[in-house]
């Protein structure tokens, strides 16, 4: 009796074990075919990327994109193409590096009919990246990045007053501009004030703003550092009246 009791008894454990194994694999399976068609699709990106890499190579060499001058803010082509350098992210440390060849307007301009390449220069920001802000002899122009490469335009601006305040802001006689968005019409250029250009703080006769946003106590409340800059700067203001 004793060893039957011992079989059946040993029988529900090992049933009860295989149970559990199997319950643990269907936890697992969800995981593991994630995992697997993440490889799987990693594995199919890079080779995209490689495949897409080795044609815009090759296609740089053939137009024989050469800077403009020393500075390397323009290229030109053996077509005669005006191209700025930029690159589109692909994937985790993956960028395609190609010539941005026309404005993102309705028709496309290309940068050969507009840009004074001899006198364009850089005015604001590192030329990349962010944001930045060129002027030719005619022109301002405003640079902005993204996943794609970004995006460059003509900025309506009062040429004669347009001028840098950081690499955050940028003002001319009725406006103030962020590195990256452009203009602002909510700021009061009149009375903007530039308070600190490393955390790109400034306020008007309506308030404090980070780039093109305003500072509201709700967006304050988590933010000590930002608030002990405009704190100081009431407290200095406060002094001079």
């Amino acid at each position: 009796m004793k060893n039957v009791l011992y079989i059946i008894s040993m029988t529900f454990f090992f049933l009860s074990c295989n149970g559990q194994t199997k319950n643990e694999k269907n936890a697992e399976a969800p995981a593991l075919r994630k995992a697997v068609t993440n490889k799987v699709y990693d594995s199919i990106a890079k080779a995209r990327y490689t495949a897409a890499k080795k044609y815009n190579d090759s296609l740089a060499i053939v137009m024989q994109w050469q800077p403009v001058n020393t500075d390397s803010l323009l290229w030109r082509s053996k077509n005669g193409d005006i191209g700025f350098p930029t690159s589109s992210f692909r994937m985790p440390d993956y960028y395609l590096a190609f010539y941005m060849t026309h404005f993102n307007d309705e028709k496309h301009t290309e940068f050969k009919d507009v840009i004074d390449a001899t006198t364009y220069k850089l005015i604001s920001g590192d030329g990349y990246g962010y944001g930045a802000y060129f002027k030719d002899k005619k022109h301002i122009y405003n640079f902005w990045g993204n996943s794609d490469g970004g995006g460059f335009e003509i900025v309506d601006a009062d040429y004669k007053t347009f001028e840098n305040l950081s690499d955050c802001y940028a003002r001319d006689k009725n406006y103030i501009y962020d590195l990256r968005f452009g203009k602002i019409e909510e700021i009061d250029a009149k009375t903007f004030v530039l308070i600190d250009a490393e955390k790109c703080i400034g306020r008007d006769k309506n308030g404090y703003y980070n780039g093109n946003d305003l500072l509201t106590k709700e967006r304050l409340k988590d933010d000590p550092e930002t608030r002990a800059i405009i704190n100081k700067d009431k407290k200095r203001n406060h002094k001079k009246s």
